[in-house]
């Protein structure tokens, strides 16, 4: 019988709670505990933050316990990072996305995302990093912009591109 066995009995999901308590005090005995323990506490907190809609206390608190399970090195190492990134993305949990690019220094992945979610200074912010390595990263973000200026208020994208073609002479 493993650990996993012992909590998978617990199906019901108003059980979270007494899974998370069996996984803390696997954690705090057994010093060889296997990885998918910690992934399986993982899932759970995702749950719980998926659930949670408007206490934003309570929010906060389950984010500080993911991302200070992801911060510890040595449990990093072992987890499933694709997997994670998926339940992130999935509980749109931005803090453990963004924290998982800068783990795994996914520049690119970090680059897209914040197309993806329109953070406009996030993008200029990084430009010089990824243009002073390669221009076809200038040229990817001046596209996005230039994309951009179709879509809605001219003048805010017209500043970010003309911030970017400094950036280019320079």
């Amino acid at each position: 019988i493993t650990y996993m066995n012992i909590i998978n009995i617990l199906t019901d999901d108003s059980l979270d709670t007494i899974k998370l308590q069996m996984i803390d005090y696997i954690i705090a005995n057994d010093p060889n505990f296997p990885a998918e323990i910690i992934q399986m506490k993982l899932e759970l907190l995702i749950n719980n933050y998926s659930k949670i809609s408007e206490d934003e206390k309570q929010k906060k608190i389950i984010e500080k316990k993911i991302i200070d399970i992801i911060k510890n090195k040595n449990i990093y190492q072992d987890l499933d990072k694709n997997y994670l990134t998926m339940l992130f993305k999935n509980a749109n949990f931005q803090e453990g996305i963004l924290m998982l690019y800068a783990m795994n220094e996914d520049k690119i992945g970090l680059l897209n995302y914040y197309m993806d979610n329109d953070m406009y200074n996030k993008i200029i912010a990084v430009t010089d990093e990824f243009g002073s390595k390669n221009s076809k990263y200038y040229l990817q973000i001046l596209n996005y912009f230039l994309s951009k200026v179709n879509e809605s208020d001219k003048s805010v994208f017209e500043s970010y591109i003309k911030v970017l073609m400094n950036k280019i002479n320079n």
